[in-house]
C-alpha cells in the first residue's frame, strides 16, 4: 500500500506548479504524500507552507514552516521558513535574524534563496520593501533571466 501511494505521489515540482495554478487542494495533497515519503525533508514543508499562504491559510503555514525547521533545521529552505514564521507573525527582528541566516547559509550565490527571502519583505502585513530591493537587485545580478525575480522586484517598486 506504502509503495502504491508513493507512485502516486507527484514530484515537488508537480505540487509547486498546481499551486502557481492556484489548484490549492491537489498540492496539498501532494505536499502530504511527498511529505509522508520523505518526513524530514525541509524543502517540503517550505512549499507546504507557501502553498498554503497562498490559499489564504496563514495558520497552517505558519505550521508547516516551524515543522521543517524542526525536522531540518540546516537546510536553508527549512531556515526562510522559520523566517516566514516569524515574519508573518509580526516579529520582523526575530524574522530577519532567520531570513539572514539563510542567506549566510546559501553564501549570497544562490537567487532562490534572495528571492525567497525578499517575498516576506514584500506581501507580509509589515513590510521591508528598500531591504527587499536590495536582496531582488543582488538575485537579478546574479540571475538576470529569472522573470520571478523582476516580478518580485516590480511588486516591491510598485509598493514604494
Amino acid at each position: 500500500m506504502v509503495v502504491a501511494g508513493a507512485l502516486n505521489a507527484q514530484t515537488i515540482e508537480e505540487a509547486k506548479k498546481r499551486t502557481d495554478n492556484e489548484r490549492y487542494e491537489l498540492a496539498a495533497k501532494d505536499f502530504r504524500t511527498l511529505i509522508q515519503a520523505s518526513p524530514t525533508n525541509g524543502e517540503l514543508y517550505f512549499f507546504q507552507g507557501d502553498n498554503y499562504l497562498k490559499a489564504d491559510n496563514i495558520d497552517s503555514a505558519k505550521i508547516a514552516w516551524k515543522t521543517g525547521f524542526t525536522v531540518d533545521p540546516t537546510n536553508f529552505y527549512s531556515i526562510i521558513g522559520a523566517g516566514k514564521s516569524l515574519w508573518y507573525s509580526g516579529d520582523t527582528t526575530a524574522g530577519n535574524v532567520k531570513l539572514d541566516e539563510a542567506i549566510g547559509t546559501a553564501k549570497k550565490k544562490n537567487p532562490e534563496v534572495l528571492r525567497q527571502v525578499a517575498a516576506p519583505m514584500i506581501y507580509a502585513p509589515i513590510k521591508s520593501l528598500n531591504r527587499a530591493v536590495i536582496i531582488l537587485n543582488q538575485a537579478i545580478k546574479i540571475d538576470p533571466k529569472n522573470v520571478e525575480g523582476h516580478l518580485l522586484l516590480g511588486d516591491a517598486q510598485l509598493e514604494i
